[in-house]
């Protein structure tokens, strides 16, 4: 609520005299826009121009009939300025803006605003090191978007995120994570308690990319007696913002679509009773309609939401193309080789499925680490035929 802001206050600037410790000070008089007593204010700056900026932003916030002592915290500004100045944005850049906030907001979220400084900034940054280049710079992007805006707005008498660099990230393409075998478990025992839940499933037991899955359908693409599943066809982001073409190939150069070959996938018995009886897409809207960006988006927010009340801990970020790291992880894991992997995943180059999509999983480490032991065990214990004598010295 606006309070009583009336009052206009001089803004001259006369010389202020340097302290022993290197600063400036300032001591002005305001009057208080709720109860209109006077108080004393002090303003301290490395220059006489930051002391006076600091004092003509309370003075605007009052004559705006504002109280100059409740700023925002970070984590409501963030929240209006997501709102706000992004309101423009795709629903999944958005969804990914709304992480990145979140994640800034568990370390000064609960700051006010015009208290966070470069300190506040690095700590914040120290959250994604060892993370891909794309993650910081998309941390990055927001921090800074979020502190000029607020700049803009006058909360704050200056950037803290000038001058502070971002950690250096590793040159992984693919910023994504393996999930824990009690997830997927979750997600196919669930999969028929949600519009997005057999699609999930999917992806999980195939690798299929999320496009690949959304457009599959059962009826045409299964052959139920050899147990193979055919990957023919995709939903690819059309030329109007926000909406899908369902596509049986690729497009080149020119614009046209050239088929790509069938991939066939061996079906896993789990996910014979999501499939049975099912036709048309595995993914359409309501009413049948195709998807939309925003439908798909909507949908899988959602779907996070429902995994949560079923017993996933609250806070676990992941997105789809995370189960497509977690079919190779757990392929390698069940001893699949790599390129029987990468075929099924549709990928040209095995490199890429052994470097960027086959993540080390528990289990597999603890079965390596025995292999070790093993070894090691048997090269102790093993009888000495021909023991060295030690050199003398």
């Amino acid at each position: 609520m606006a309070l009583n802001g009336n009052k206009k206050y001089d803004r001259s600037r006369p010389p202020l005299k340097q302290r022993a410790d290197g600063r400036y000070r300032l001591n002005f008089t305001i009057e208080d826009p709720l109860t209109c007593e006077k108080k004393s204010q002090t303003m301290y700056g490395y220059s006489q121009r930051e002391v006076y900026d600091k004092r003509d932003a309370v003075y605007e916030t009052i004559e705006q009939g504002l109280n100059p002592n409740s700023k925002p915290t970070v984590r409501d500004y963030a929240k209006e300025w997501l709102a706000v100045y992004k309101a423009h944005i795709s629903h999944r850049y958005r969804r990914q803006l709304r992480y990145e906030i979140n994640r800034i907001c568990t370390v000064i979220g609960d700051k006010r605003i015009d208290t966070v400084i470069g300190l506040d900034i690095r700590k914040v940054y120290n959250t994604r090191i060892g993370d891909s280049s794309s993650a910081i710079r998309t941390m990055e992007t927001t921090l800074k978007g979020i502190f000029k805006a607020a700049y803009a707005d006058r909360l704050i008498t200056f950037d803290p995120c000038v001058g502070i660099a971002p950690p250096p990230g590793t040159t992984e393409t693919h910023a994504h994570k393996y999930i824990p075998p009690d997830m997927v478990e979750l997600i196919v025992k669930t999969a028929e308690g949600h519009r997005y839940g057999p699609v999930a499933a999917l992806m999980a037991c195939t690798g299929m990319r999320p496009g690949e899955a959304y457009a599959f359908d059962p009826s045409l693409h299964v052959d139920w007696e050899k147990r193979r599943l055919y990957v023919v066809r995709s939903f690819k982001e059309a030329k109007r913002r926000g909406t899908y073409e369902l596509t049986e190939g690729t497009k080149d150069t020119s614009g046209r679509v050239r088929r790509t070959r069938t991939r066939i996938i061996a079906m896993v018995d789990i996910l014979e009773p999501i499939l049975r009886g099912r036709s048309g897409c595995m993914l359409t809207q309501e009413d049948g309609s195709q998807i939309t960006e925003y439908y798909v988006g909507k949908t899988f927010d959602s779907y996070l939401n429902y995994l949560v009340a079923c017993g996933l801990g609250a806070g676990y970020q992941w997105t789809a193309y995370d189960l497509r790291i977690t079919f190779a992880s757990l392929s390698k894991q069940a001893g699949v080789s790599v390129e029987a992997t990468s075929d099924d995943m549709g990928h040209q180059d095995v490199t890429l499925t052994q470097n960027i999509y086959i993540q080390v999983t528990e289990a597999l480490r603890k079965e390596e680490d025995e292999k070790r032991n093993k070894l090691y065990s048997q090269i102790v214990n093993s009888p000495v035929t021909n023991q060295p004598t030690p050199a003398s010295v």
